[in-house]
């Protein structure tokens, strides 16, 4: 005959067990969940990155060419070294603002794929 207090023992050991496996399985899943909400994020981080570069190149060569143009007119005395200057400023706003936006698609991209998706 086994004695009644191993039989609790053993179901209280039982149940200990079961409920950590729960909890592990809990825990796995909200990680997948996590990473799949990451995955998410970065992909529409990286849509609307993409979205936005045309915009930017765009830009960037209105702004060189206003540039050019002004750099012209002030070589044949028709524009102020002010307005030359200008002109460059914007130039190189536009420039950096182009770049900045590939290397954030760029980094989201290297992100996802370390993510996995």
């Amino acid at each position: 005959m086994v004695p009644l207090t191993s039989v609790f023992a053993e179901k209280a050991r039982n149940d200990a067990l079961a409920l950590e496996a729960e909890s592990r399985a809990l825990e796995a899943d909200a990680r997948s969940q996590e990473m799949e909400s990451r995955r998410a994020s970065l992909r529409a981080t990286m849509k609307g990155l993409e979205l936005a570069l045309p915009s930017a190149d765009e830009s960037t060569k209105v702004a060189r060419e206003a540039f050019d143009a002004i750099e012209t007119r002030a070589k044949g005395g028709l524009a102020r070294e002010l307005e030359v200057e200008s002109a460059r400023l914007t130039l190189i706003r536009a420039q950096t603002t182009a770049a900045s936006l590939r290397v954030r698609a760029d980094a989201a991209r290297a992100r996802l794929a370390w993510l996995g998706g």
